[in-house]
């Protein structure tokens, strides 16, 4: 998976995300239709820009109070976003993701240069 997500990055494609209403509910991406190994318990959400991403997390951290990491993609090296409001479990789960991302990309020999 990170493999794969780390090649659609070097691409600077988005991977198919489900919509965040039935990311988090197996039963709402059933009756939308949505058929997928992960529908309905996607752990990662992509957002098109920095506004989508910080309302969205916004959103998610203070009226449903989720953890989050930031990240940015498509740049030389993993770039964390967080902010001064979060967390430090937060902040920890945006330096794992930096980490893992980096790690992906050293190890995946057959994807070009970024």
């Amino acid at each position: 998976m990170a493999q794969k997500l780390v090649r659609s990055v070097k691409k600077c494609e988005a991977p198919s995300v489900h919509l965040p209403t039935s990311s988090g509910d197996p039963e709402a991406a059933k009756i939308k239709g949505i058929t997928s190994a992960v529908a309905g318990r996607a752990q990662i959400l992509v957002v098109p820009d920095l506004e989508a991403g910080n309302m969205l997390a916004k959103n998610l951290t203070f009226l449903a109070k989720a953890d989050a990491a930031g990240m940015v993609l498509c740049a030389r090296v993993p770039i964390i976003l967080t902010s001064r409001a979060d967390s430090v479990r937060s902040h920890m789960a945006s330096c794992a993701v930096a980490v893992l991302y980096a790690d992906a990309r050293r190890n995946a020999s057959s994807l070009p240069a970024a």
